[in-house]
């Protein structure tokens, strides 16, 4: 009796040490330092995505910019503050963004208790991804997987802006986690999978990678003992996302306004990505440090692949999504001829490349300080991509903080959100100016009697001096702030 009893102690002992428990304070220091993280973000400056959001959300997705100057004050309120009807929002979606229609709905249903305000919807993003973060703590009771996830910049980057991703990834976390491998799956979790899945799929299209290895994953694992049930979740679930597939193939030729550079260039690119979202996914870090964040990613992954067989098999699924989900993005990027190489495509599997993080750390004696490494660099990315969040506020208080009437001239001609991200945030005395073309350029001469001339041009891919060129000679006395980029970066030229 003595001996069992030693026995089921060292046993226990065992379990204790390779299953890490949480203080009981740890969860509440965690949850304050995310919300503050999250807090300082919700601050940020206007961004493209976020513009587009506000402009579908008002109805004003088929409304045209005016091409004279007007009160930036009034053309806020009509453009991107302006409530509209839900069947009105929907119908909005298909113009500019190719998104499906869940998080739009849930957002216009918020907006009913929630002011119409840009601050309100990013709220709405940072509840999400706070109930995310629970269910990852819950779900795999891993601290490495927990601590990186709430540090990487993107991450709560993705859960302080007015955009679908947040959800998505909460929808799949969600069915992750009734589907854990570590668990038995009682029929009606299998339901609930079906529809959290299909609830991810209806958020955004590309989580149907993660979500479908999760379903394939947990159909042959139980395809014996619930059969029946199985087949019946696994039905519910296509045929919940069928309707969504559909609209994402219809939508495929125009997804993205990127060039496609071939299939060599892109997979690269997918490639650096792949080894750039877990550790730098902003390239916020000098290139040496981005190389080291790169190789402590590579390593990580080579450990998982070759110990695939003897890894737990909730780290196999995660290694499958993980890679799953990057070779989906070449092969779609090769079909539709489109760059799909942003990191924020990658990001829906982030949870699942924690995990290997995590089941590293576990196994290995130098696991921990493979994962402490990568903390340490997500750390220093949330510090440089605080810094260069104030210094765009920063440069934006520069130009359009001190009273007066500015005036702000704005290329719509290629990127359509553009306008709105900078009628956010520029004072309501302003007027506002949208070019059409670059030739309306050329004939802003009547434009120079204003004291002070902001210039915005949308298209990094531009030649900013060649087709504005003409500006320097048209304002000789003012400075030119040019706002270059999809989120608004500032170069000031003299």
């Amino acid at each position: 009796m003595a001996l069992q009893i030693d026995s089921a102690r060292a046993v226990a002992s065992v379990h204790a040490r390779a299953t890490f428990s949480l203080p009981k304070w740890a969860p509440y220091l965690g949850l304050i330092v995310v919300i503050a993280m999250l807090a300082v973000s919700l601050s940020g400056p206007t961004l493209h995505d976020e513009a587009l959001t506000m402009i579908e959300l008002s109805g004003n997705a088929y409304s045209p910019w005016p091409t004279a100057g007007v009160n930036s004050g009034e053309l806020r309120r009509h453009m991107l503050y302006t409530p509209a009807d839900l069947p009105t929002v929907l119908r909005n979606i298909g113009q500019y963004d190719r998104h499906p229609p869940l998080y739009y709905v849930c957002l216009w249903l918020w907006t009913q208790i929630a002011p119409h305000q840009l601050l309100a919807y990013r709220l709405l993003s940072a509840i999400f991804w706070l109930l995310t973060l629970i269910i990852v703590a819950k779900w795999t009771r891993s601290a490495w997987c927990c601590i990186l996830l709430a540090l990487n910049p993107d991450a709560f980057g993705l859960g302080s802006i007015a955009r679908d991703y947040s959800l998505a990834v909460l929808c799949i976390v969600l069915t992750a986690w009734v589907l854990d491998p570590t668990t038995k799956i009682k029929p009606k979790l299998l339901f609930l999978a079906s529809i959290s899945g299909a609830l991810a799929v209806w958020t955004h299209f590309l989580a149907v990678v993660p979500v479908g290895i999760l379903f394939l994953c947990a159909a042959y694992r139980n395809w014996r003992k619930q059969r029946w049930q199985t087949a019946c979740s696994v039905v519910l679930f296509g045929a919940l996302i069928g309707p969504a597939l559909l609209m994402a193939h219809s939508q495929m030729s125009t997804a993205t306004q990127t060039v496609f550079a071939g299939w060599g260039p892109e997979s690269y690119k997918i490639t650096r990505a792949l080894l750039r979202f877990p550790s730098n996914p902003g390239q916020f870090l000098p290139t040496s440090l981005d190389w080291i964040a790169s190789a402590i990613v590579a390593i990580t992954f080579l450990v998982a692949g070759f110990r695939f067989t003897k890894a737990s098999e909730r780290a196999r699924i995660a290694l499958l999504i993980v890679f799953g989900d990057a070779a989906f993005l070449a092969a779609l990027s090769a079909i539709s001829r489109q760059d799909l190489s942003a990191v924020r495509y990658l990001e829906l599997t982030l949870p699942f490349c924690y995990i290997l993080f995590a089941e590293f750390a576990k196994n290995k004696a130098w696991g921990g300080a493979i994962a402490a490494a990568c903390a340490i660099l997500l750390a220093m990315g949330c510090v440089t991509s605080i810094r260069q969040s104030r210094r765009i506020i920063a440069a934006r208080d520069a130009i359009f903080a001190k009273p007066g009437n500015k005036l702000v001239i704005v290329d719509g001609k290629e990127i359509p959100g553009m306008p709105g991200a900078i009628l956010n945030d520029v004072p309501e005395e302003s007027r506002f100016y949208v070019l059409q073309s670059a030739d309306q350029v050329k004939s802003a001469t009547a434009l120079a009697s204003t004291s002070r001339t902001a210039v915005y041009c949308p298209s990094a891919r531009e030649s900013v001096p060649g087709q504005f060129s003409s500006l320097a000679e048209k304002f000789p006395r003012e400075p030119l702030r040019i706002f270059m980029g999809y989120d608004c970066y500032v170069r000031f030229n003299h």
